[in-house]
């Protein structure tokens, strides 16, 4: 190595060696990770290499300064002496570096913390030295060892980390949504896909599941102020007119702790690419290790190409981030308008735009349909029908549930009640 690379760090050689060698450069991706980059420029390089080899595309020196700046091409021109050969010695000292900051840090706040526990701590230090061991045979398992895992996790009893919606009647009909799931929540403007995401996260996040919410429709405010209508039931005109009554603000201002103690977080843009999506994943993961819900409202305003070549390239890294991050990934999708030449104008899988991916990569897709929008039937008002379409481990059916959408409340539909009538008789369409 010259003596001009030996300022330079591992994430630097390593990005060096990705570009530079093409006969490894597939090989060399999969072994890297971006929680491996912890300064932001390094993060950003890999970041757009990342995407554009999976799409096919050659990046070089000159495109990387180009797209991220002349800082990062100055800084790979000047890694012209490293040994594309020693990628491995890189990538261990990056992984050993990595691991060396993050025990630290580890250390630093059990001690603030002032609550050691001893195993506890050994554990995360473990799970953290596994993680970022380097292996040649990286994503390779004997069957022996799938069955070993399978049959230790029955004799044991162990549960696999899963997380519900909290509308009750559709837990009650599938089984909890299980970690490195993603699943699709489709519907026609205005019929609930909005509320149903917010509404999922205000339950898990009261819960104490950390979340993730990339909202490229409405503003952060917009959507807590939705949330703070579907948890306490209040109008959300009130709170947008500041004309609470004594009760109410008194019941908004005994939420506002508990909304503040949210392990929440947000990114609100108009527009957003898949590099970009990756890293606030990225960085939210940061600050919520366990961090197991990540909401995206909606796809259609990625930025991504109009056409089912880019709705297909999101989809394949929606459900990819899912597994890579250890998080269950729930979208927002659009219908397009074929549903509404139809008689019955429930949702169908195929009403998806750009739909053959969508229908592919998801685990569960589910269809919203509110009947008061064709008919203006009173009695079909506050109905919301959730159509299970796809369920890759159970069933497929109809879930009913009351939606007021004046508040965003999602209830359980009651016996005996008007909407209860009304709903059965839409049970079998």
């Amino acid at each position: 190595m010259t003596e001009c690379v030996k300022n330079l760090n591992n994430q630097w050689y390593c990005l060096y060696c990705l570009l530079t060698n093409k006969d490894k450069q597939i090989e060399i991706l999969t072994s890297l990770n971006a929680r491996l980059f912890t300064e932001a420029l390094p993060l950003e390089v890999f970041l757009y290499a990342e995407s554009c080899i999976r799409k096919g595309l050659v990046p070089d020196k000159h495109l990387i300064s180009s797209e991220c700046g002349p800082e990062a091409g100055e800084t790979l021109y000047e890694c012209e002496g490293v040994d594309v050969d020693q990628f491995s010695l890189y990538l261990e000292n990056l992984r050993s570096g990595y691991a060396s900051k993050e025990i630290r840090e580890l250390s630093l706040d059990t001690i603030r913390s002032k609550k050691i526990d001893k195993e506890e701590f050994l554990a995360k230090v473990n799970n953290l030295i596994s993680s970022t061991t380097y292996s040649d045979q990286q994503g390779l398992s004997t069957i022996e060892e799938v069955v070993n895992s399978i049959d230790h996790e029955i004799e044991n009893r162990i549960e696999r980390p899963c997380i519900n919606t909290g509308i009750e009647s559709l837990d009650s009909f599938w089984d909890p949504i299980e970690i490195g799931e993603f699943v699709l929540m489709a519907g026609r403007p205005s019929m609930g896909k909005s509320a149903v995401l917010g509404y999922m996260v205000a339950k898990n996040s009261l819960s104490g599941v950390s979340s993730l919410i990339i909202t490229m429709e409405m503003s952060k405010e917009q959507f807590v102020t939705r949330m703070f209508g579907s948890i306490t039931e209040i109008p959300l005109w009130k709170f947008k007119n500041h004309k609470l009554t004594e009760e109410e603000h008194k019941k908004y201002k005994d939420h506002v702790p508990i909304f503040k103690q949210m392990p929440l977080v947000f990114v609100d843009s108009g527009s957003l690419k898949i590099d970009m999506i990756y890293s606030s994943i990225y960085k939210a993961k940061i600050k919520y290790p366990d961090l197991k819900l990540v909401t995206l409202d909606y796809i259609q305003l990625a930025d991504v190409e109009t056409s089912n070549i880019g709705i297909a390239e999101l989809s394949k890294a929606l459900k990819s981030m899912g597994k890579e991050f250890g998080v269950v990934m729930v979208a927002a999708s659009q219908l397009n308008r074929l549903c509404e030449q139809r008689e019955n104008k429930r949702p169908m899988m195929s009403d998806m735009r750009d739909s053959g991916s969508l229908e592919q990569d998801a685990d569960k897709i589910v269809g919203l349909y509110n009947d008061y929008r064709y008919s203006a039937d009173p009695n079909t008002k506050d109905l919301l029908e959730i159509l299970v379409l796809k369920n890759r481990t159970g069933s497929i059916g109809k879930v009913m549930v009351e939606y007021e959408k004046s508040t965003q409340a999602i209830r359980r539909i009651k016996h005996g009640t008007q909407l209860y009538k009304t709903s059965e008789k839409f049970r079998n369409l």
